[in-house]
């Protein structure tokens, strides 16, 4: 894992999220971020994290499907990541695999090199 010191900056957010009774959760609506390197400023990237995102948990598995842009289970620091995502936890909470089946960017190693 990379370690980088990084400022995450809103530019235009206008979402909505839905908790459901079974525990699901739906976030819609535009978002876009400015994620900056803060050792080198001049490294930078926007990134659209618009759309809708479902999240499903049954006690040891996260389902995400949709765009995402933040840190994630198995330790990377701050990733773009659209498509379906899979964090699966054993019975203490710690997380035992992280799946991906879509398109992602480490952002930390992007704006580090």
């Amino acid at each position: 894992m990379l370690a980088m010191a990084a400022a995450v900056m809103p530019m235009m957010a206008q979402t909505s999220l839905s908790i459901y009774s079974d525990g699901r959760v739906v976030v819609t609506g535009s978002l876009k971020i400015r994620v900056t390197n803060l050792d080198a400023p001049r490294r930078a990237m926007v990134l659209n994290i618009s759309g809708s995102s479902h999240i499903s948990a049954d006690g040891t598995r996260i389902v995400s499907t949709g765009s995402y842009g933040g840190p994630t289970a198995g330790g990377l620091a701050f990733v773009f990541f659209h498509g379906r995502m899979v964090d699966v936890f054993d019975s203490s909470g710690t997380p035992v695999s992280e799946t991906f089946d879509g398109h992602l960017i480490d952002v930390c190693k992007v704006l580090s090199s």
